[in-house]
């Protein structure tokens, strides 16, 4: 908006209207999350490395855990019956290190099997996600009338776009109030480190000095390193001030309560953490579960009316409120596919179906929930600390479910959700909202989105593929580590195997073990979100809204908290002395101030790179 719209208008007659720029906002997010966290940046260590894994593992190759899983969840190492290390060994170093292969000469013979399982069932999550958010979008933007916050962002930054040469926003002073010192000093601090300047505007504050006084707060996690070392977020600053007061006066006091919530379990002499760790299943993972399940009982509960009556008219039967064609076939294709997936998962791999039900089930209530919190909050960065592979852990047992559906259920959690904090969903929620901010219709824009996401996951994997085999893949840090995640889990839960039948793979019924953490801890997290809720619709003055409990303790909330508390103080301070007209006045300012953030985010990366091509070397 600021550099190509007007360039566009030197061209005489033409211009990009507020529609064709939601609508190329749009298409762009439905790329989005392939790229990073919500997929690439671990699906290739997942399918692909485990033999090397194995391979460097001794006690890995005795239990031969690579066996438990099936064939079509991995990449094929062989070729002709003989072993290709090409599959493995040359997507991790390069196929020739230090040439260029064509695409052709890639070992797409490795690839052909797994992709022809994977594509299929992550395609038919994006249609589900696609479809479901059109279904949902009537009762959310129009019924309840939530704030979409990211969507008003862009919406301020694309209207009256047609009109002249920058947007009716950027022709607002108070605007450049927020934008200009915001991208100042974060342009000042990045260039900066370029240029070796000793002086730098203080960003970070430190209160560790708390930690020393008290030394049993060392046993809460990431209390020194991130909530007590807090960096100022203008983005968070921003958005807290568009949201409700008790939206961001919950987030910002999360990393608090969550802390003394850890403190008291821990007194008991209780690790929260402990168990099956991120993946497998914790008392705080349960915890999370819970809660999410209750979201989505209020989901349900609040727009019970408008959900019934798509269920029922997309089943045929005439009943409630008019629904338009267009939702009641997009209910019809999120039904097929949620069944879709069921069967691929079934009929597939060999997930039993009681298990393939639940896996679909506990996705869909992920996707769901955090597309709500983002609609509403305006929160843009989620870690949900809980994955169906430990809930389903949690509710069975190890035993009965044996290994064959513990490393089925581990591999489609660390592929699908493992780090949802940019997933599909929110993504189209946002798209359909920004069109209609400039007129473009949500039931006929998604029918431009759906085949958009769709053509992005088959090129966003055949392309990184292929680029990894020129230049190869190391995974190191978070990507190395969930790439390990399922078998780490699988070799944990070896011993609890021994009880089963020889040679059964299916689940034991008799066999089932809840486990006492996740029932209670399921139980309280589930209760906390829905008298939450509750309490909010019956009374104006609660305080705290239900999003508490599904964030806290999470990495992104560690460190975003106290932004959104200081957030929420400004909001607090300008409306009590200047009302609602002080509010209207300031607004821009604060959608300054997040769009400063990213123009100066943009221009370090922008320099960076052309760094990284002129020296061959990052940089600081």
């Amino acid at each position: 908006m600021l550099v190509v719209n007007p360039l566009v208008r030197l061209i005489p007659g033409l211009k990009v209207t507020g529609r064709e720029w939601s609508v190329i906002f749009g298409l762009m997010l439905m790329g989005a999350m392939i790229p990073g966290p919500g997929l690439m940046w671990h699906f290739t260590p997942i399918v692909a490395l485990p033999h090397k894994y194995q391979a460097a593992n001794p006690g890995w190759q005795r239990a031969d855990l690579i066996g438990y899983a099936p064939p079509a969840m991995l990449v094929d190492p062989t070729w002709q019956g003989e072993t290709d290390e090409d599959v493995v060994y040359g997507l991790n170093q390069g196929l020739r290190p230090g040439e260029r292969i064509r695409f052709y000469e890639a070992p797409w013979h490795g690839w052909s099997r797994t992709l022809g399982f994977w594509l299929p069932v992550l395609g038919l999550g994006f249609i589900g996600s696609v479809c479901i958010a059109l279904v949902v979008h009537p009762q959310w933007a129009h019924r309840e009338r939530l704030r979409y916050p990211v969507a008003e962002f862009a919406g301020e930054l694309i209207r009256g776009a047609e009109d002249r040469p920058w947007p009716a926003i950027f022709y607002r002073r108070v605007f450049w109030m927020g934008f200009a010192p915001v991208a100042a000093v974060l342009l000042y601090n990045g260039f900066g480190l370029w240029l070796n300047n000793p002086v730098q505007v203080p960003l970070m504050f430190d209160f560790t000095a708390i930690v020393n006084k008290w030394p049993y707060l060392n046993n809460a996690p990431d209390l020194a390193l991130f909530t007590l070392r807090p960096r100022l977020n203008f983005v968070v600053i921003g958005f807290a001030f568009l949201v409700s007061t008790e939206v961001s006066f919950s987030m910002g006091i999360s990393p608090a309560l969550f802390y003394a919530a850890w403190l008291t379990v821990f007194s008991f002499g209780l690790n929260p953490r402990g168990g099956g760790g991120y993946l497998g299943g914790s008392i705080e993972g349960y915890q999370k579960f819970g809660s999410y399940i209750g979201l989505t009982l209020i989901i349900l509960y609040t727009g019970r009316y408008w959900f019934a009556s798509v269920m029922l008219r997309s089943l045929g039967i005439r009943r409630g409120d008019p629904v338009s064609p267009a939702v009641l076939w997009a209910g019809r294709l999120a039904m097929l596919a949620g069944l879709g997936l069921t069967a691929t998962l079934r009929w597939g791999v060999g997930l039993a179906l009681p298990l393939a039900i639940l896996y679909v089930i506990f996705a869909g209530v992920i996707v769901l929930v955090l597309t709500r919190m983002n609609v509403e909050t305006g929160m843009y960065s989620f870690h949900t600390w809980w994955h169906g592979a430990g809930a389903i852990l949690g509710m069975f047992g190890a035993a009965a479910i044996g290994p064959h559906m513990l490393i089925i259920l581990a591999l489609l959690s660390t592929v699908a959700t493992i780090d949802a904090r940019v997933t599909l969903m929110p993504l189209v929620a946002n798209a359909l909202r920004i069109g209609e901010h400039e007129g473009v219709r949500a039931t006929r824009f998604t029918w431009g989105l759906l085949p958009t996401a769709l053509l992005c996951l088959i090129i966003g994997i055949v392309g990184t593929v292929f680029i990894q085999y020129n230049f190869g893949v190391e995974p190191v840090g978070w990507s190395g580590d969930v790439g390990r995640m399922p078998w780490l889990l699988l070799e944990q839960n070896l011993p609890n195997f021994q009880a089963r039948p020889e040679g059964f793979m299916g689940v034991d019924w008799s066999l089932i073990r809840v486990d006492s953490h996740f029932l209670w801890s399921a139980s309280i997290g589930l209760i906390l979100v829905v008298v939450t809720s509750l309490l909010r619709m019956r009374y104006s003055w609660w305080p705290l809204h239900p999003v508490l409990f599904l964030l806290w303790g999470t990495w992104p909330m560690n460190v975003l908290g106290p932004s959104w508390l200081l957030g929420w103080f400004i909001k607090m301070v300008v409306v009590r002395v200047g009302g609602a007209a002080a509010f209207a006045r300031f607004k821009p300012a604060f959608i300054g101030i997040v769009a400063g953030d990213f123009v100066s985010r943009i221009i370090l990366a922008i320099y960076a790179l052309g760094y990284y091509i002129v020296t061959g070397t990052r940089g600081p």
